[in-house]
C-alpha cells in the first residue's frame, strides 16, 4: 500500500499568520511615527509660547524694576496697567498699586488676556442639491 503524500495546510496558515503579525507590526509602527511626529509639533508650539510668556514676563520685571513709586502715587487713577504683548492674540497684562505703608508700590494682578478675539465660522459645509 502506498501512503499519500500530503503536504497539509499547515504550512498555509502558519505563513498567513505570519503575513498578518508583520501587517500588524507595520501599523503599529506606522501609527507610532505619526504620533510621535504630532507630539514634536505640539511640543515646539509649547515651548515657542513658553518662551514668548517668560520673555514678556521678564520685561515687565525690567520695567517693574525701574519704576518709580511716586509716579504711582501721582497718577489719577488708583493703578497703573501696563501690557506687553506674547503672540498676536494675547498679552500679558500687570496692574500695579501704590502700597500704603511707604514709597513702595504692590503688583495687584500678573494676567495673560486675549486681545482679539478669533472669528468663528458658522458655516455649515453641507452638500447642497441643485
Amino acid at each position: 500500500m502506498e501512503r499519500k503524500k500530503s503536504y497539509g495546510i499547515h504550512v498555509g496558515i502558519s505563513s498567513i499568520l505570519l503575513i498578518v503579525v508583520i501587517l500588524a507590526l507595520v501599523c503599529f509602527a506606522g501609527l507610532s511615527l505619526i504620533s510621535a511626529s504630532a507630539d514634536y509639533r505640539l511640543s515646539q508650539k509649547l515651548a515657542s509660547r513658553t518662551t514668548a510668556y517668560y520673555d514678556a514676563l521678564s520685561h515687565a520685571n525690567r520695567d517693574l524694576a525701574a519704576l518709580n513709586p511716586a509716579k504711582i502715587k501721582e497718577s489719577s487713577t488708583d493703578s497703573l496697567i501696563y501690557t506687553y504683548p506674547i503672540s498676536d492674540a494675547q498679552s500679558l497684562m500687570v496692574s500695579v498699586a501704590p502700597a500704603n505703608e511707604g514709597d513702595s508700590f504692590m503688583i495687584n494682578k500678573v494676567q495673560v488676556v486675549t486681545v482679539n478675539e478669533p472669528e468663528q465660522d458658522n458655516s455649515l459645509p453641507v452638500f447642497r442639491s441643485n
